[in-house]
């Protein structure tokens, strides 16, 4: 979503591919992704960037939610976050920049390869970035990397005809 008046020009990048997109005073445009596949918006206006996440019908599990990504500057090195009740299965969506990938820790453990769902390797401003899907626990939960670097995360879940989906940087300042 555009937050200027005239015309913003950007960029999104899908699995290397890379379009180019202008739209109109405070427009919008739509970006299809399935489920794995990690998206980078880059526009040097900014641009208000959501997560529209659709039911899974097929399976019928989840609902439509919507929620604000964060962009890059706004990442922190640890987040303190709860994890809603009531959903079947939950999910951190870490992004994290890949030199620090083994610095991330979990409720001061390291992440487990189990418990990762998937993972895509992105390319935001020159630096190689990590998306991880990793499946949580209801719960309160600590995030943080061990090399202070900053990182993205964002919650998400489904049970029975529900979903829900937040930036874990709307709870509160996080650490920088």
């Amino acid at each position: 979503v555009s937050a200027h008046t005239g015309s913003t020009t950007f960029s999104y990048t899908i699995d290397k591919s890379t379009s180019t997109k202008t739209i109109g005073t405070f427009g919008n445009f739509d970006i299809t992704v399935s489920g794995k596949q990690a998206v980078v918006v880059d526009s040097k206006r900014q641009v208000l960037v959501l997560s529209f996440g659709l039911a899974a019908r097929r399976q019928k599990n989840g609902d439509p939610y919507m929620t604000m990504v964060p962009g890059v500057n706004q990442y922190v090195h640890q987040y303190h976050v709860s994890v809603p009740q009531g959903f079947e299965k939950n999910y951190f969506a870490i992004m994290v920049k890949k030199g620090s990938k083994s610095s991330l820790l979990l409720d001061n453990d390291s992440i487990s390869s189990k418990n990762t769902v998937s993972e895509a390797s992105v390319t935001v401003k020159g630096l190689d970035y990590v998306v991880l899907t990793v499946m949580v626990n209801q719960g309160v939960h600590r995030v943080e990397t061990k090399d202070r670097s900053r990182f993205g995360l964002m919650i998400y879940g489904h049970g029975h005809d529900d979903g829900y989906g937040f930036a874990a940087n709307i709870l509160g300042p996080g650490k920088l």
